[in-house]
C-alpha cells in the first residue's frame, strides 16, 4: 500500500485487463505519507482499474500459487480481508513491495549504521566518526538541519548530492560545511497510460489524468543528468506513443459477448 505497491497494482490491472489484481496492505489506509490529493486520486484510480484493495491485513505465509492472509485487527471496512485468520488467497503471480533494505555492500563497508543497516551520517552528510567520508541517498540515514528524518527517495538523494559536492569542496578549502535542508517539491504517481497524479508546491499544484501524465514525464526528462539523456528519454516516449496510436488504429474494436 505504499507508492510502489499502488503504482504497480494500477499499472498491472490496466496492462492485463483480463487479470484479477489484489493489493494487500497491513495498515488501515493506503499511502500514509502521501499528500491527501495523491491518496484520494490513488483510491479513485485503483477502483477505476478494478483493483481489489485489502486493508488491515498482513501476509503471514507465501507458498507456490497462494499466500496466507492474517487480519491485523477487526474491521468493518468493505476493504477488509475476505475471510478470517489464516485465509488463503490463490495467485498466479505474487509481487512483494513491502519495505526496503540497504544493499549488502553497505554492511560490508564496516561503517557505523543504524538499526535498519543504513549508514549513519550527520546533517552535513558526513559519516559518523569518519568526517572525510560522505553518505547520502537511501544507503544513509540523515538528520536534516531542522532535526527531522530525511525520506529515502530519489528527490531527497538528488538534493543531497548538491550538498555533498558543496561540502567536499568546502572541506578542501577549509570552509564551513552546509547542513542539509530537505525541500519537499512534491510527488507524482503513475497509474497507467495517460493516468497519473501530481501534487506539488504544497496545495498550489494538483493535477490528474493526461495533463498529470504529461507533467510527470516532463519533470523526469528535466531531471535527467545531461541534455542528451533527456532527449533520449523524450524520443523513447514519443516512439512508444506513436506505436500505441498505430496499434490502436489497426486493432478492431472488441465485440461484446
Amino acid at each position: 500500500g505504499g507508492y510502489v505497491g499502488v503504482e504497480l497494482a494500477a499499472n498491472l490491472a490496466r496492462a492485463c485487463e483480463s487479470a484479477s489484481v489484489s493489493l494487500i496492505h497491513r495498515a488501515g489506509s493506503l499511502l500514509p505519507r502521501a499528500a491527501e490529493f495523491s491518496r484520494n486520486e490513488a483510491q479513485r484510480q485503483l477502483a477505476d482499474a478494478g483493483v481489489t484493495v485489502i486493508l488491515d491485513t498482513a501476509v503471514s505465509q507465501v507458498s507456490e500459487g497462494a499466500l496466507t492472509l492474517m487480519p491485523q485487527r477487526a474491521s468493518s471496512s468493505s476493504m477488509a480481508p475476505p475471510g478470517g485468520e489464516g485465509t488463503e488467497l490463490e495467485a498466479d503471480l505474487i509481487v512483494w513491495t513491502a519495505g526496503t533494505q540497504p544493499s549488502a555492500v553497505v554492511a560490508a563497508l564496516g561503517l557505523p549504521t543504524d538499526s535498519s543497516g543504513r549508514i549513519a551520517a550527520d546533517p552535513m552528510l558526513r559519516v559518523s566518526g569518519r568526517p572525510s567520508l560522505y553518505a547520502l541517498g537511501d544507503a544513509a540515514v540523515v538528520q536534516g538541519a531542522h532535526g527531522g528524518a530525511v525520506p529515502s527517495t530519489a528527490q531527497a538523494a538528488m538534493q543531497q548530492a548538491d550538498y555533498a559536492a558543496w561540502n567536499i569542496r568546502a572541506a578542501l578549502r577549509a570552509q564551513p560545511a552546509l547542513a542539509f535542508r530537505y525541500t519537499a517539491l512534491g510527488e507524482t504517481l503513475s497509474f497507467g497510460k495517460d493516468a497519473a497524479s501530481v501534487a506539488a508546491l504544497g496545495h498550489l499544484i494538483k493535477l490528474n489524468g493526461r495533463l498529470a501524465s504529461a507533467a510527470r514525464r516532463a519533470v523526469y526528462a528535466a531531471r535527467m543528468p545531461t541534455p542528451q539523456q533527456a532527449v533520449k528519454v523524450g524520443l523513447s516516449w514519443a516512439v512508444d506513443a506513436a506505436f500505441g496510436a498505430v496499434r490502436k488504429a489497426v486493432t478492431p474494436p472488441r465485440s461484446n459477448p
